[in-house]
């Protein structure tokens, strides 16, 4: 009697640890594809805004982040892709854009500076000089100092 009641046992427990190893392998291929669609978004945002085109003046200043007032002749990410939080948000009835910028940008820029961003650029021309804005690498937004 005791002998079957180990054998209980011992099979009730390879069960209970195969569902556990089974749940296992189910989350950890759930969080796999999360990091993957993640990446893509963040891939996609990254290439929509790299796309964008517009210049103006800056109107507002934030901490690593400056507001600016573009004109008419902005080209701007497709609807539904046009903000990226904590990155950039574009409001097309204010005609403003408000950006995350590295501080060797933010420390330079001034109200009313001149701002212009070209279509497939990663760069800002501010003030007649070309400032890096996006990193060269995929899943990083900006640039790291060095």
């Amino acid at each position: 009697m005791k002998k079957n009641r180990k054998r209980i046992l011992i099979i009730i427990a390879s069960i209970f640890a195969g569902c556990a190893l089974t749940i296992i392998v189910i989350i950890g291929h759930e969080l796999y594809e999360i990091q993957a669609n993640a990446e893509q978004a963040f891939t996609k945002q990254k290439s929509y805004f790299r796309q964008s085109s517009f210049s103006g003046k800056i109107i507002k200043r934030y901490p690593y982040q400056l507001m600016i007032k573009y004109d008419s002749t902005a080209i701007l990410p497709p609807m539904g892709h046009q903000f990226f939080y904590d990155y950039y948000f574009f409001e097309p009835d204010d005609s403003t854009v408000l950006i995350n910028v590295p501080e060797s940008i933010y420390k330079i820029t001034e109200l009313n500076d001149s701002i212009i961003k070209e279509k497939g650029s990663d760069s800002l021309r501010i003030n007649q000089h070309t400032y890096r804005l996006l990193s060269a690498k995929r899943l990083e937004w900006l640039p790291r100092v060095k």
